[in-house]
């Protein structure tokens, strides 16, 4: 299968929420989702997952089950991370952590002294809201790292970030992943995803990908 990027200009997810109008589709044919529709997900998670450094036989969790905070699941067992962990409040989006080869799945409003002990190296913030921002910071260890990706900025506490000397790392391009994420879904590496998987609504998101992926979708 062919697959080009075009590089002309970054891209960029702020145009479209992806962990917001999210909704389950109906099975497709092929039991996968078109590579149309995962890749521009596909290279956001990957792109945050290597931000968060060298993370084999260490433990992560993913604030956010939409499809870049699944993505980043799945994209994180695939380099090597020991344990990987969920935050959603969604019961719908926890259902797939089996497919998302997650080990745990916590309901932030149930199991927030549960979260606030992890002590994770790394937290990947995919929820972009205010509540998964000051999770991630409770979560991580000292020295640890969190990557925030797209979504606000509320709930980055100065303070917290200095004292805990949390390294924070912003993730909002992702044209430059295309290459190495299109090799992982049409090979072995990465496995396509399930049916049932969280889909975006937005329909003008997918291209045809035998010509290309548009970064500002």
């Amino acid at each position: 299968m062919e697959f080009q990027a075009k590089r002309g200009q970054p891209g960029r997810r702020g145009e479209v929420n992806m962990n917001g109008d999210l909704r389950v589709e109906e099975m497709f044919p092929d039991h996968a989702l078109p590579m149309s529709d995962i890749a521009q997900p596909a290279a956001t998670a990957l792109r945050a997952v290597l931000l968060a450094g060298d993370l084999t036989g260490r433990s992560v969790l993913v604030v956010g089950g939409g499809p870049i905070g699944q993505l980043c699941c799945r994209l994180a067992r695939h380099f090597g991370v020991r344990r990987v962990w969920l935050s959603e409040p969604s019961c719908q989006r926890r259902s797939y952590a089996e497919a998302s080869q997650i080990d745990r799945v916590f309901d932030p409003s149930l199991d927030g002294a549960e979260l606030e002990g992890l002590n994770v190296v790394a937290v990947l913030e995919c929820s972009g809201s205010e509540p998964g921002i000051r999770g991630a910071l409770a979560a991580a260890r000292p020295e640890g790292t969190i990557v925030v990706v797209d979504g606000g900025r509320a709930g980055l506490d100065p303070l917290t970030i200095l004292v805990m000397e949390l390294r924070v790392q912003g993730c909002f391009t992702y044209v430059d992943k295309f290459t190495e994420v299109i090799s992982l879904l049409t090979g072995s590496g990465l496995p396509h995803c399930p049916s049932g998987w969280p889909r975006q609504r937005h329909s003008r998101c997918r291209s045809s990908c035998s010509e290309h992926v548009r970064p500002s979708c």
